[in-house]
This record gives C-alpha cells, sequence and structure tokens, in this order.
C-alpha cells in the first residue's frame, strides 16, 4: 500500500477518483482480487464500491465490489497523461476460476423505443378549466406509451 495518506489521496484524485478518509478495510477486496491471479498489488485506496490498486507491471484496476468485476484502467503512466482513464473492459470471474473479459457497451445503446418530439407543452392553468386540464394530461400519458395494448387502457 502506499504508505502516506496524503499520497494515496493525490494518486487517486489524479486519477478522477475520490477516496475515503476512513481507515480502510482492504481483507475482503484482496481475497478476491487473488482469485484473479494477483500475487503482490499496490493499494490506492478505497472508493465508493470498492478500491483501486496497481499491479507489479504499473497496470491500474479498479475492484467493483457490488459486481464483484475488475475493471483494467490501463497503465498508470498513460491513464496519467492522457487525464481520463477509459473503462471500457470488465474482467469477470466464473465459477471454476476462469478469468472472462467482457466489453463494456453501455455507450451503444440503442435510442429509446418512444420519441416525445410531437409533445405539446400544456397551457397554464386556468381557474375553470379542471376538466380540461385533466384531458390533456391523459392525453399526454397516451403519447408516450408506444404499445397499442396499454394505450386502450388510457383512452377515455
Amino acid at each position: 500500500m502506499i504508505a502516506n495518506k496524503l499520497d494515496r489521496k493525490h494518486a487517486a484524485e489524479s486519477l478522477g477518483h475520490y477516496v475515503k478518509n476512513r481507515n480502510p478495510v482492504y481483507k475482503p477486496y484482496l481475497e478476491d482480487i487473488k482469485a484473479y491471479g494477483f500475487d503482490h498489488v499496490i493499494l490506492i485506496g478505497e472508493c465508493y464500491n470498492g478500491m483501486l490498486f496497481l499491479d507489479c507491471y504499473g497496470r491500474l484496476f479498479e475492484w467493483g465490489n457490488m459486481m464483484a468485476v475488475l475493471w483494467p484502467l490501463g497503465d498508470y503512466w498513460s491513464v496519467m497523461s492522457k487525464g481520463s482513464s477509459t473503462r471500457s473492459v470488465i474482467w469477470g470471474l466464473e465459477y471454476d476460476g476462469t478469468i472472462t473479459e467482457f466489453e463494456d457497451t453501455t455507450d451503444d445503446l440503442p435510442e429509446p423505443a418512444t420519441k416525445t418530439t410531437d409533445v405539446h407543452p400544456v397551457a397554464k392553468k386556468k381557474k375553470n378549466s379542471k376538466k380540461r386540464t385533466q384531458k390533456r394530461n391523459i392525453e399526454l400519458i397516451s403519447v408516450l406509451c408506444f404499445d397499442q395494448n396499454v394505450m386502450s387502457k388510457f383512452d377515455l
């Protein structure tokens, strides 16, 4: 582990990560990381969902405890020179000990199925137009539903 707390904090913040100030509890994380084949790691610090560490080759990793996966962020010095890390690859561990590599495809998600381009803002509410406003709200819900069966339930 990087011995000085200020050095750990500086290394993590320069990578765009927040490190908790409390005393870290790394033992459960280290047991999981060891299953990926790491014998020696340099701990940077604990972050929101796991921890940041370097391997002996200078590669930077983020352990995601919630999903139990490793995010290889790249070479430490290249990440530092670029100013940001790329999280496009995920390493997962199968039950038999096999490490599988997945591609993060959250940036390639398709467009949503519903389009709200035809929805117009509702005019200001007048005191005597209570029924009219209720009807407009129901029409707005009908426009946002893309399934005809669901839409027929809302039409009056």
